[in-house]
């Protein structure tokens, strides 16, 4: 089973959180949200799901990351993510197009 770690918590986790269920060979297990958003999204979340700002606060590391939360996400968590070994779907179609992100630096 594949462990999946969502960013963003907004329609497109909605969409997939829809889709990734029992007998996907996938579950999602957490949501990464940014720094004081954390009870936020506990809230509208289902109470199975893992809530952290930072990877290294997640009780068990994920297979898989899936960006749904735009640019800003991608430079937050992409390269952490990369750097331990997870591999990470960058789901925002204009991250790539973002040239100081492509290039390593913050997304503009």
């Amino acid at each position: 089973m594949l462990n999946v770690v969502l960013i963003g918590r907004g329609a497109i986790a909605t969409e997939v959180l829809r889709h990734i269920g029992p007998g996907a060979g996938a579950a999602v297990t957490g949501v990464l949200v940014r720094l004081g958003r954390e009870a936020d999204a506990r809230a509208a979340l289902p109470v199975t799901l893992e809530v952290a700002s930072a990877l290294g606060e997640l009780a068990t590391a994920p297979d898989l990351i899936a960006e749904c939360a735009g640019h800003g996400a991608v430079a937050e968590f992409g390269e952490d993510a990369l750097r331990r070994g997870i591999d990470f779907l960058v789901i925002s179609i204009g991250a790539p197009a973002d040239a100081p992100l492509r290039r390593g630096g913050a997304a503009s």
